[in-house]
């Protein structure tokens, strides 16, 4: 049994999380540089912002048997 496991699922969480909170930084950054040409309110724009930054960011785990 790998004792270390458990921290280093908490330390890839973290590091998840942080590669999301930065990528929707910087997507809020580019939309901001480009202005206020959107006709959405900003809570629908950072919603899409976070959406699109999980969908970069987080990696998809998956259980299963290799195919031969």
């Amino acid at each position: 049994m790998n004792l270390l496991a458990p921290a280093q699922e908490v330390a890839r969480c973290f590091n998840e999380d942080e590669t999301v909170q930065h990528e929707f930084e910087r997507l809020q950054f580019i939309r901001m540089l480009l202005g206020p040409a959107m006709p959405f309110t900003e809570k629908i724009l950072g919603d899409l912002d976070w959406r699109q930054a999980q969908a970069t960011c987080l990696q998809v785990r998956v259980i299963g048997l290799p195919l031969n």
